[in-house]
């Protein structure tokens, strides 16, 4: 990870990455006078002065920008806060904020569902009025354990009353969910009215600390190995005395390394390191003699995972420095995503190997993220119902004869749509299994009909495939136009063309586009290999009744009669690869047995570009029914391939380019989407 954020007096939070070599330009992604900053899996956070916090969303090369969208997330009732205010998000749950003001610290419990907002919120937010420190002191350092334990936070008070008072250091285990319980902890022999400036745990051991105060001439570095039940000074040959006053101490951090444990200081006069803590003859060796040199640094960053080390100047921007680390635990997942698929109120399961290829214990946590609540609620979402089929039913020919369908052979009419004329009702794949031809996303790309209001029949074929599955509803994209009704038959045909459910419904309105969600009664049953088909015939005077999608996962499997028999969609130019828009919907299992194959879903950010321009290649909406993708490989019709769910890449000559997307199950199964981008 090169990506590097900090504070800058009045110049915001620069970001910017640095490979060792290079270095990219830089973009503010606070304001004013830029603070702290965290990098979190889902979010990064950064604030400015008065303890305003920032939540910035990434790219999809994991880059922070106001551009991705961003929000304050600053706790409005908290008050008192400090010019340049601290927070800290726990590594173990990052969706814990610790955050303090004044005397008193705040908590907030669900960062990455905040509500978008941009003044602030109280959301999430409560305050610990329990833990808070003693009237007349303020909250100014605070830092919060990696591990061995988890959720320990330590936190110093500075005093700012007009009476001589010593600072003050807290402990507060499991400090996720903690409401009380702040244990105070004595540092034996610090100055009346030092002020706390850092503090820094031990990743390996959160029962080592050091407590860093930032005054001069006083004693301004202490350590402890128990949890901060004793203290012992520590700051050796940089204390100085009045002759040659020594600096003032600004940061720490602890960093384990192949050579033992590595003590680091960020001090006026540069940086400082040591292995060998021994009390007051303890010996700090200058770090950077001839890069930082003597500027002042203001804090330090380091990292246990790669032994990178970041030290931030006072006027001179960033210094990067390596660690031998070694040792170290490296986590190896043979997949990069899981999707857990689950009807409303039932269970579903996945599975992932973890393995650790590094020398050290492993010590991982597991947690679950994604989205839930937008998966299709067949309680919520079905309005209509189709019934057993009656074996003694004319409707379907009394409709056909009624209708101004004799077109004999002739091509329907196409009406092109651009991307935001229509609703985009979502009907995402998730919650439920589905079987369906079209592209996979949420809307469509053309209507298809007769182009005068004359009833237009279409439908789709399908074929079960690993497992039997049980048909429990279908969904469809339709508009209405100008039509005053919305009237359809609608119809189900086994493999031998036998009627098995059909209805005649009056739908609502949707005159640029909707999904509609039809149930089954009773539910339909298809065993593995055999094939069905869902049948719409609209009759209400729409000229472009029915959604079809251009770029077809399974195409040439979609019909429509031209009064005198059925034709397929891949017969119009241009609909080589189309499909309606019809899906089936139910649960796979018990009639198989065997595996499914995995479904390849391929997404562009732009399908025509200029000569080097970079494009987004997106495959993480593909899926498995019954088990995970484990392979993804994109190749871009150029003799280049990416093996990356999500992946970037430019073209340096003009043409038109077929690209391939392939995915490949934990069992073997493979799928694959083709499709083309111009470049001019």
């Amino acid at each position: 990870d090169n990506r590097i954020m900090g504070g800058a007096q009045d110049n915001g939070s620069p970001f910017f990455t640095f490979d060792g070599t290079t270095t990219s330009v830089s973009e503010d992604v606070s304001s004013g006078d830029g603070s702290y900053a965290y990098f979190a899996d889902n979010f990064c956070y950064t604030s400015s002065q008065n303890g305003n916090v920032l939540r910035l969303e990434y790219d999809a090369n994991g880059n922070p920008s106001f551009e991705n969208g961003w929000s304050s997330i600053t706790p409005t009732n908290a008050k008192n806060q400090s010019f340049i205010n601290p927070f800290v998000v726990d590594p173990n749950d990052e969706d814990i904020m610790i955050y303090p003001a004044g005397n008193t610290l705040w908590r907030n419990n669900k960062l990455s569902t905040l509500a978008f907002s941009q003044s602030g919120t109280t959301e999430g937010w409560s305050e610990l009025t329990s833990v808070a420190v003693p009237d007349g002191f303020i909250i100014s350092a605070l830092a919060i354990s990696e591990g061995n334990p988890q959720h320990r936070l330590y936190y110093g008070a500075s005093n700012f009353s007009q009476t001589s008072q010593a600072p003050k250091v807290f402990r507060l285990d499991n400090a996720n969910t903690a409401t009380s319980g702040a244990v105070e902890l004595t540092i034996a022999g610090v100055e009346d009215n030092s002020y706390i400036h850092s503090i820094a745990i031990n990743p390996d051991n959160a029962d080592e600390i050091i407590v860093v105060m930032s005054n001069y001439n006083i004693t301004g570095i202490f350590h402890s190995s128990d949890g901060g039940n004793t203290f012992t000074a520590v700051e050796g040959s940089l204390t100085g005395d009045e002759t040659n006053p020594g600096p003032s101490i600004r940061a720490a951090s602890i960093l384990p390394t192949k050579n033992g444990t590595l003590f680091l200081v960020a001090t006026s006069t540069g940086v400082y390191s040591t292995t060998q803590l021994n009390g007051n003859n303890t010996n700090w060796f200058l770090e950077g003699a001839n890069s930082i040199g003597n500027v002042i640094v203001n804090y330090l960053s380091s990292r246990k995972s790669d032994g990178r080390v970041v030290a931030g100047t006072h006027g001179r921007g960033a210094f990067v420095g390596q660690a031998e680390v070694g040792g170290a635990a490296v986590a190896d997942v043979n997949v990069s995503s899981l999707t857990l698929q689950s009807k409303p109120g039932e269970t579903g399961n996945t599975s992932f190997i973890l393995s650790n290829t590094g020398e050290a214990p492993l010590n991982f946590n597991i947690s679950v993220s994604g989205s839930f609540n937008s998966a299709l609620s067949k309680a919520n979402e079905t309005k209509y119902t189709l019934n057993r089929a009656d074996l003694s039913s004319t409707k379907f020919d009394e409709f056909r004869n009624k209708s101004k369908i004799a077109k004999f052979k002739t091509e329907p009419k196409i009406v092109k749509v651009s991307e935001n004329n229509h609703n985009n009702s979502p009907l995402n794949l998730e919650g439920n299994d589905f079987l369906f031809l079209d592209d996979g996303d949420n809307t469509s790309d053309d209507f298809i009909g007769w182009g005068d209001g004359s009833a237009f029949d279409w439908y789709n074929e399908f074929t079960v495939s690993g497992n039997s599955f049980e048909m429990d509803s279908f969904h469809f994209f339709l508009r209405t136009e100008q039509a005053v009704s919305n009237d359809i038959y609608a119809s189900i045909y086994d493999q031998d063309f036998n009627l098995l459910s059909e209805g005649t419904l009056s739908l609502s309105l949707a005159p640029t586009g909707d999904w509609f969600t039809i149930s089954l009664n009773p539910k339909l049953t298809f065993d593995d290999g055999s094939t069905f088909y869902i049948e719409l015939y609209s009759y209400s005077f729409i000229p472009f009744p029915a959604g079809a999608d251009t770029d077809a996962n399974i195409p040439n499997k979609g019909y429509y009669f031209n009064g005198v028999d059925y034709v397929g969609l891949n017969t119009i130019s241009g609909y080589e690869n189309a499909a309606f828009i019809i899906r089936a919907s139910g649960t796979f299992g018990g009639g198989g047995g065997g595996n499914t194959n995995p479904v390849a879903v391929a997404s562009l950010s732009k399908d025509q570009a200029e000569i080097n321009e970079s494009i987004t290649f997106d495959a993480s909406q593909s899926f498995d029914t019954d088990g995970q993708i484990t392979q993804y490989l994109w190749n871009f019709g150029d003799g280049s391939t990416s093996a990356q769910q999500i992946a970037t890449h430019s073209y340096s000559q003009a043409d038109t380019y077929t690209y391939s997307l392939t995915v490949t199950d934990n069992q073997g199964a493979t799928d694959q989407k083709t499709g083309q981008i111009t470049i001019s």
